[in-house]
């Protein structure tokens, strides 16, 4: 009700009824009135003088007399399986045993003195008899009963609170040691990851050392055969010649499927001989008029050919060995151990290197680079080398049979860099997208899966390390992760330039 200051409140008239107006007193003028009541009606009552620790009543013991507790402190206890659990304490109330004396029942609680007391003991017939002597007797009694159950009340409502308080607070330190746990389980996966890269890098590190040296001796090899080769043909009647098609073919760029079909149609055309056009074509010809003339001349076609063939496979060679010295590069970068310093690097050097790395997972994958102007950045490059490996193995294992992976890099400003990794795979559920930079998540099913069980936590470590950042963006058909990462990078006092 809203109050009127033109109209203030009447103040509440006293109460007739005796019962209300002995509820306005306090409870140790009740228990003066209710005592005296008592001994008008039966006489002096004796007083009992008890030491702290003395049973009133005991749970589940008969109770055959109630006690009026005048001075002193009672606590309210039952017994459980943990021990005596305290219920009621300043809450008891002067009137002790009145509930189970009434109902001729086993007592409920075990009363117990805190301290030392003076109490009047009343038996169930004592106090009958005086309630038919003096029936006044039964409204002091029902204020003590009252002013007891209220104090009750509103303990257990406090108790109520305290409870639901209490499990509020126990739920929020389960969840912080759920936490707990759960950072700590991320700590051990990490740490055995991290054992496990190691290990690796070592492994890859000796396999690059061990292949350098026969890779080198290949390299100088291919160059001596191809010079020793020269000086025979320049011997043979039609050396120069034949010396020509080798070198034309070494050097040459190989062609491309769709670009010698070209070719030999042309000289099919031309020459109305598929399988000499076809010859033609392995021997490098591809000028309409000098195919004519090797087709007048089998003798030099034939030089011309083997020829031809030694300086298409000479190529292939220097090409393998290149291929393979460039995967020694990557190795050694790749295998650099955690705690390497700053390095000043090129940041496609470091996905290209990864992708040859990959080339063998990567051979039925069409690659789209879409590389824009970086400057080099200060980083971890084995570090990085592990962030670029998790992401793009990452996205394999959600590629279709078609599968597409585009890799987009670029400078948002000054002081950073942006490499963006999007695959056309199936998605990641909106449920579970929350969750995936979680330690050890994975759904084999659908979504995650990562090739070296480093997980995105750890991508994310990778990242949070070099004070960059990662999203994650996901939809069926498109799957696109940024990675943004600062110009300066982290700081070390060692640095190198690779």
């Amino acid at each position: 009700m809203i109050s009127d200051p033109f109209h203030p409140p009447r103040p509440l008239a006293s109460p007739a009824s005796d019962l209300l107006r002995l509820l306005e007193r306090d409870a140790q003028s009740i228990t003066a009135q209710f005592l005296a009541g008592i001994e008008r009606a039966l006489g002096p009552c004796p007083r009992l003088q008890l030491p702290a620790g003395t049973r009133l009543i005991e749970e589940g013991v008969e109770v055959k007399a109630l006690f009026l507790v005048l001075r002193g402190r009672i606590a309210l206890e039952q017994a459980t399986a943990d021990g005596d659990l305290q219920l009621h304490h300043s809450s008891t109330g002067s009137l002790v045993g009145l509930l189970s004396l009434f109902q001729q029942q086993e007592a409920f609680f075990t009363a117990r003195a805190t301290t030392e007391i003076e109490a009047v003991q009343i038996s169930f017939a004592q106090l009958d008899q005086a309630l038919v002597i003096d029936p006044s007797l039964g409204t002091a009694l029902a204020a003590l009963s009252s002013r007891a159950l209220a104090r009750r009340l509103r303990r257990a409502d406090q108790l109520q609170v305290e409870k639901i308080q209490l499990n509020r607070s126990l739920e929020q330190e389960r969840q912080r040691l759920a936490e707990a746990l759960h950072q700590l389980e991320a700590a051990r996966v990490e740490l055995v990851e991290q054992a496990r890269f190691a290990t690796l890098g070592e492994l890859a590190a000796g396999i690059a050392h061990d292949l350098n040296n026969p890779v080198t001796a290949m390299m100088r090899a291919v160059s001596f055969i191809g010079e020793d080769l020269e000086r025979l043909l320049r011997s043979h009647p039609r050396g120069p010649v034949a010396g020509a098609a080798l070198t034309a073919e070494r050097e040459r760029p190989p062609r491309s499927t769709s670009e010698e079909r070209a070719v030999r149609r042309v000289l099919e055309g031309v020459l109305e001989d598929s399988a000499l056009a076809q010859r033609l074509v392995r021997a490098g010809i591809e000028d309409p008029e000098r195919a004519r003339e090797l087709a007048r001349d089998p003798e030099s076609l034939d030089l011309i050919e083997s020829a031809a063939g030694l300086g298409t496979s000479l190529r292939n060679i220097e090409v393998a060995a290149r291929r393979m010295c460039e995967l020694v590069e990557s190795l050694r970068a790749y295998s650099r151990p955690k705690g390497e310093p700053v390095a000043d690097v090129d940041l496609h050097v470091g996905l290209e290197d990864t992708l040859r790395l990959m080339g063998h997972r990567l051979r039925e994958v069409q690659i789209e680079r879409h590389y824009g102007h970086l400057p080099r950045i200060r980083c971890h490059p084995g570090e990085l080398g592990q962030l670029w490996t998790n992401l793009l193995s990452n996205a394999l294992e959600a590629l279709p049979v078609e599968g597409r992976i585009e890799l987009t890099t670029d400078a948002p400003d000054a002081q950073h860099v942006r490499v963006c990794i999007q695959d056309n795979g199936r998605g990641i559920d909106p449920a579970i997208l929350p969750r995936v930079f979680e330690p050890r998540f994975t759904t084999k099913a659908g979504s995650i899966r990562y090739g070296l069980g480093l997980g995105l936590a750890i991508a994310r470590r990778i990242i949070d390390s070099h004070g960059g950042t990662i999203g994650l963006v996901s939809a069926p058909g498109r799957t696109r992760v940024t990675v943004t990462l600062p110009v300066n990078g982290p700081l070390a006092d060692e640095e190198f330039t690779i």
